[in-house]
């Protein structure tokens, strides 16, 4: 049997930071709704399987969203049309139903609720009517059970079977009442409230590794630098006015400790920099921070080593020993341990297992570790491989939230004493480094470059927007036209908006559907900077930046992408 092989699953959490921090409401509903589905059942799932640890890394800002819901501090848009009786709705309320709570496609989420997919197949057979038609042809009741549908689907399956006032709800069906759909928000609310106190009970029973990432989720090298992206793509088309404020990238990882201090009572071992995306100038930064180790992608590591990775016709590795170790970074008197995941593996959980019976492909799964652990015999016990993905979004293409595949992957390796499931730091504690890197490649987990975030015309715009309203800030502060809280409090707006989502969904090649309410966020935030300080914002933030004309050239994707309530790995 010889020494196990180590496996380490790392799930990435993390949501846009929604919230208008003017009107304390979230433009988007996606960090309640996979509270309920993903975020808490994700963890507790580990109490079945005493050999299986895990490591997540909590987005500060979803943390901080989290919270906030808990705390009643803030609501959606999608919760106060859910929570709305329906004999009050307005036309503009049913619009907003129609458009928003039928989701087009087949989900997997939705299959197995009758009444749920006959409104949405109502809706779709009258899809040549003008909304203000289609509204007349759905009766209160309907509205109602669409209003609670839309909230009932988004627990997570096990839940609807185990807790009796939701599996009474699913059994009824329809003809739901008002005190149906209290107490189904009700029942989100209170899940709310368990997700970040049974993080942290987990990682104090050492069942799992809690790590953190920049605040607001910005892509750091891109902060640092933004002509870094001419790495690899030397022709790329950069923002008008560069970019360079690292200290900016210091201040989102700073703020990403002291959230991790509040919540978890202690400083976290590891980062993991939003979409793995990393540079020399980001990489001395975390190395300043005191976090142990980092993680990026297997692309990343074979440019920085100026090799190729090599698989064969099954995925396997030809040269396995370079991916599946910890390196060692050291920049003068400091380092760092960056261990790099498996693409391919992760891509499987990631885009492809879930058009699988969850427990074929649990067992393929479970064989190609095997295969990896073969190829390295004796020395397995030195190396680790990593599978590190989003740990929500990939869920909804799988029958039952992912339940059959999970629980079927987490008994084979927990019965599997060749395969030793471990937590990150776990591994780094027991393990040497493979060997140092001199050099790391400024690239993310996306072709090893930064073409996803900065590019396109509208990318472009969004940057400079950005640079243009942070030096009217600094400039306001030298000129001591600013007190200190004021100041702070038009930061915040800053840092918020350089947030990686906007500029994702300003790429000619992502495309959501709901690109202007991104576009009109991002530009809000800005606004909301002169707002603070009692200026009028420039005309250009009252303007989409996406124009008509290259909405019309966006390339609409053919393979997995994400829309807000789809599929996408926010790295």
């Amino acid at each position: 049997m010889g020494s196990p092989l180590n496996i380490a699953f790392v799930w990435h959490m993390h949501q846009p930071y929604y919230l208008d921090r003017q009107t304390r409401i979230a433009i988007f509903p996606w960090v309640r709704l996979h509270a309920c589905k993903d975020y808490f059942d994700m963890v507790t799932i580990l109490e079945d399987y005493p050999h299986i640890k895990q490591t997540f890394n909590l987005v500060p800002s979803l943390v901080d969203q989290l919270n906030q819901y808990a705390k009643g501090d803030v609501r959606d848009y999608y919760l106060e049309m859910s929570a709305k009786p329906a004999h009050e709705l307005t036309a503009l309320d049913k619009t907003f139903l129609l458009s928003r709570f039928c989701p087009e496609g087949w989900q997997p989420r939705i299959g197995p609720y009758k009444r749920y997919k006959e409104l949405i197949l109502k809706k779709e057979a009258l899809g040549s009517k003008s909304y203000p038609e289609m509204i007349q042809e759905f009766s209160e009741e309907e509205y109602r059970d669409l209003q609670v549908w839309f909230n009932l689907a988004w627990f997570d399956s096990l839940l609807l079977e185990k807790d009796n006032f939701l599996k009474e709800c699913v059994e009824k069906g329809r003809h739901f009442t008002e005190m149906d759909k209290i107490g189904v928000i009700e029942k989100q609310r209170a899940l709310v409230e368990e997700v970040v106190p049974a993080y942290r009970r987990f990682q104090e029973e050492g069942k799992i590794e809690i790590t953190t990432s920049p605040f607001y989720h910005p892509i750091m090298p891109l902060l640092c630098d933004s002509g870094v992206a001419l790495e690899a793509l030397p022709d790329v088309n950069l923002p008008s006015f560069p970019f360079r404020y690292p200290e900016d990238a210091r201040k989102q990882v700073e703020m990403g400790l002291e959230c991790y201090r509040q919540n978890f009572g202690r400083s976290p071992r590891g980062m993991w920099p939003p979409e793995q995306a990393v540079s020399e100038e980001a990489v001395r930064i975390m190395m300043e921070s005191g976090v142990e180790w980092i993680i990026s992608d297997e692309e990343v590591l074979a440019n920085s080593l100026g090799t190729k990775f090599v698989r064969d016709g099954q995925g396997n590795l030809q040269n396995p020993e370079d991916l599946y170790r910890a390196y060692q970074l050291q920049r003068g008197d400091r380092e760092l341990k960056i261990i790099f995941r498996d693409h391919f593996l992760s891509d499987l959980i990631g885009f492809v297992y879930g058009s699988k019976p969850g427990r074929q492909a649990a067992e393929e799964l479970h064989g190609r570790l095997k295969a990896i652990k073969a190829s390295l015999g004796d020395r397995a016990e030195r190396h680790l491989v990593t599978i590190a993905l989003d740990g929500e979004n990939c869920w909804e293409h799988y029958d039952r939230d992912g339940y059959e595949f999970l629980r079927s992957l987490y008994q084979l390796l927990n019965d599997d004493p060749e395969l030793k499931v471990v937590t990150v730091s776990e591994y780094l504690d027991k393990a040497e480094p493979k060997g140092h890197l001199d050099r790391i490649w400024s690239g993310s987990w996306i072709n090893a470059n930064f073409g996803t975030w900065i590019g396109s015309r509208s990318q472009a715009r969004a940057w400079d927007y950005l640079y243009h309203t942070r030096s009217f800030l600094t400039t306001m502060e030298r000129q001591g036209q600013v007190d200190q809280e004021t100041a702070q409090r038009a930061w915040e707006e800053i840092y918020v908006a350089e947030g990686s989502d906007w500029f994702w969904w300003f790429g000619d090649y992502h495309h959501s559907g709901l690109d202007q309410v991104w576009d009109s966020q991002f530009r809000s935030h800005l606004r909301a900077v002169y707002q603070i300080l009692n200026e009028q914002p420039p005309e250009h933030l009252f303007e989409a930046i996406i124009s008509k004309d290259e909405a019309a050239l966006v390339v609409r994707p053919t393979g997995p992408m994400h829309h807000p309530n789809q599929r996408r790995e926010k790295l």
